[in-house]
């Protein structure tokens, strides 16, 4: 049996996430080259990466409790 459009926007949201993940896991990355767009915002993000490890949690946690 063939499923349809119509069969599968009938099925219940957990077969509905099933289907997504295997079709998506189906993709190669060769069947879907990458954008050139996207290569220049990878590039660009690369190129402005830190070493700054950032805040602490206890520094993000105490200052999200003085938002409140």
């Amino acid at each position: 049996m063939t499923a349809t459009t119509a069969d599968l926007v009938k099925l219940p949201a957990d077969e509905k996430l099933a289907l997504i993940e295997a079709l998506w896991d189906s993709l190669d990355v060769i069947e879907v080259p990458m954008p050139d767009w996207h290569h220049d915002v990878l590039n660009a993000r690369e190129a402005s990466e830190t070493t700054d490890e950032g805040d602490s949690w206890e520094a993000v946690k105490a200052r999200l409790l003085a938002q409140k």
